[in-house]
């Protein structure tokens, strides 16, 4: 997953210096949700709860990130970003280009996240997650992303 947990820019870059002659015009209708997401996960990195499962704090990110994500593929969707908007989020790390090139694939439109895809992160197997819930007959909870079933 590129961007989140391993790219430390998602918190050290703020937004106010993305505001310079090189932004596009249109950033001014998603500033405000980017701002609110980058102030929960700026809560949730620092947050000092701890948990009986270490796993179970990064779920509350990996959430965070699907939920940016998603907004800015809808918006993309709907043809409501422009390329140059599209591009301009990608540089900055504000969205996933891999993931959201999943998203465009058919089997894939509810994907959770990429290390649910991932052979090494599943041990050659087919996570949990992406098991239709159709072929489960009780409750689940991927352990990587907490994810509850985005197969549908």
């Amino acid at each position: 997953m590129t961007g989140i947990l391993h790219n430390k820019n998602f918190i050290e870059k703020p937004m106010y210096n993305l505001f310079n002659k090189n932004t596009p015009t249109d950033f001014i209708t998603v500033a405000p949700f980017l701002l609110e997401i980058e102030e929960e996960l700026y809560k949730e990195v620092n947050d000092t709860t701890v948990y009986n499962k270490k796993c179970i704090k990064y779920w509350k990110i990996y959430q965070i990130y699907y939920k940016r994500n998603r907004y800015l593929f809808n918006l993309l969707k709907n043809k409501s970003m422009s390329k140059e908007l599209y591009n301009f989020l990608a540089e900055n790390n504000f969205l996933d280009k891999a993931l959201l090139g999943f998203w465009k694939r058919n089997g894939y439109e509810k994907l959770c996240c990429l290390r649910c895809l991932q052979k090494e992160a599943q041990q050659d197997t087919l996570c949990i997650c992406r098991v239709p819930r159709i072929k489960i007959k009780k409750e689940f909870q991927c352990e990587h992303c907490g994810c509850k079933g985005c197969c549908g």
